[in-house]
């Protein structure tokens, strides 16, 4: 899987984020000749993308790049997130434990975390008439 580029300039005829490796803005179309200068994601100054900092603020392109790349991920998982949390229902059957809410690992499954409990407290059932027992017989 190629690495995502950061689209952290700003285009210098519509100011939509651009890498500034692409030949033309996808969204105004204007292309890009060579030596063009882009606008510095923080300041606005222009600026080349192949310069690591920009001259006017001083800011370091590599750690923005990151930052927004952190910050778009965060997001995209919030999002997934969401979107799980309010879907109920895949083909008609349940995606949500009815008893706890936990998320099936297949719609329509039983519930991993509430069978392990029914589990425990089997267990905790059984071993306490175990001990019930072995008290009354000593």
């Amino acid at each position: 899987m190629t690495p995502e580029i950061a689209t952290i300039f700003g285009c210098p005829f519509c100011g939509f984020r651009v890498s500034g490796i692409e030949k033309a803005c996808p969204r105004c179309g204007r292309e890009f000749s060579e030596g063009i200068e882009f606008e510095c994601p923080f300041c606005g100054s222009p600026v080349k993308p192949t310069d690591g900092s920009c001259p006017a603020c001083e800011v370091q392109f590599h750690r923005i790049a990151a930052q927004a790349g952190e910050q778009l991920l965060d997001k995209a998982v919030t999002k997934i997130a969401e979107e799980l949390d309010e879907l109920t229902e895949l083909d008609g059957k349940p995606t949500k434990c009815p008893s706890c809410s936990e998320l099936l690992e297949t719609p329509g499954a039983p519930c991993k975390k509430c069978e392990e409990r029914r589990i425990e407290e089997a267990d905790a059932e059984e071993q306490s008439a175990t001990d019930y027992v072995d008290a009354e017989l000593f």
